[in-house]
């Protein structure tokens, strides 16, 4: 009867998750953690954006489509598995043949070739407009496996370092602290206070770095996802202990098989090479080597045969990505 006097609620404001038809995107990830980002992130460029642009104002890079949005997204929240696995699962929603997607990305592609031919018609010869002219799915799907790929490494390395157990009473020697399964150095932060504590492993993908705030070095905390760990030092020993387990429980990660991920993404970029290399032969901003195969060479848990068929690749295409000795 009195609905005319109730207040009408604003329309939610989707900024740049809006201006890449990704709303539903926006509530994947929830307010909650948005917000807080927002705060984690106050006054700094992302990409020479600040977040709080990217929030409230249609940012869109020019040329590009659904992807790179996929791809800022893995800038702004790193190691997010649940988001990473999720950006990984929608990538079969976009092809060559139809990319970008959304009209008003379609628009912006279409001034921006129109845009690459007036300058072709200043300078025919000029191999930056030209190259510039192609379609840019190879390029933002290359992008967007390789950094996939380098969270998904981070991530299967902290489930490794996870099992490691470094709980324990170990020695110290110096700034190191030496274990069965690793070794841990405690070096000063440069222009920092607090230093940083540095696990190593053979199990190890890439050392564990930790930053630690406090200034005392004999005994302080660190936290490890849900876990927090207290270190006391003695002159000749280093006692590892768990203190407290709260908020989420890591059961996502333990419970994700990332060696089968990595090698089925691997296998799905291998299949797609020769388009990937052709799109980027005479690339002004292309990297000498192939990045993605150098971050999955050096997983030492990869099979053999999938390693062999990237080194057969690299080699099929040294033109484009270097000689193999080039990754090592």
């Amino acid at each position: 009867m009195f609905n005319f006097f109730r207040k009408k609620e604003k329309p939610k404001k989707y900024g740049t998750f809006g201006a890449y038809g990704m709303e539903d995107l926006y509530d994947f990830l929830t307010e909650e953690k948005i917000l807080n980002k927002a705060m984690e992130l106050k006054d700094q460029p992302t990409l020479g954006t600040s977040f709080d642009d990217f929030l409230n104002k249609e940012v869109v890079k020019s040329p590009s489509g659904e992807i790179y949005f996929f791809l800022w997204l893995l800038w702004i929240f790193p190691n997010d598995l649940k988001l990473t696995l999720e950006l990984f699962r929608r990538r079969s929603f976009y092809s060559e043949n139809d990319y970008p997607k959304k009209e008003s990305l379609k628009k912006v592609w279409e001034n921006h070739v129109e845009t690459m031919n007036i300058m072709l018609e200043r300078e025919p010869d000029n191999q930056y407009y030209k190259s510039y002219k192609r379609n840019i799915y190879w390029i933002e799907y290359s992008l967007f496996y390789t950094e996939i790929l380098k969270n998904i490494i981070n991530l299967f390395n902290t489930k490794i370092f996870s099992d490691l157990n470094i709980t324990g009473i170990h020695k110290r020697k110096g700034t190191k602290i030496q274990a069965e399964t690793f070794e841990a150095t405690i070096r000063a932060r440069r222009n920092y206070t607090g230093f940083i504590l540095t696990f190593k492993s053979p199990e190890l993908i890439d050392p564990i770095k930790v930053i630690i705030d406090s200034e005392n070095r004999e005994s302080f905390f660190f936290n490890w996802f849900s876990k927090t760990y207290k270190v006391a030092m003695s002159k000749e020993t280093a006692t590892i202990a768990l203190h407290k387990i709260e908020g989420d429980d890591d059961s996502l990660l333990n419970n994700t098989d990332f060696i089968i991920i990595i090698e089925d993404m691997i296998r799905e970029y291998l299949n797609n090479f020769d388009s990937i290399s052709k799109r980027f032969e005479n690339d002004h901003l292309k990297d000498p080597i192939n990045v993605f195969f150098k971050y999955a060479l050096g997983i030492p848990q990869l099979n053999h045969e999938i390693r062999t068929q990237i080194i057969h690749a690299i080699e099929l295409k040294n033109g484009v990505w270097g000689t193999f000795s080039d990754y090592n």
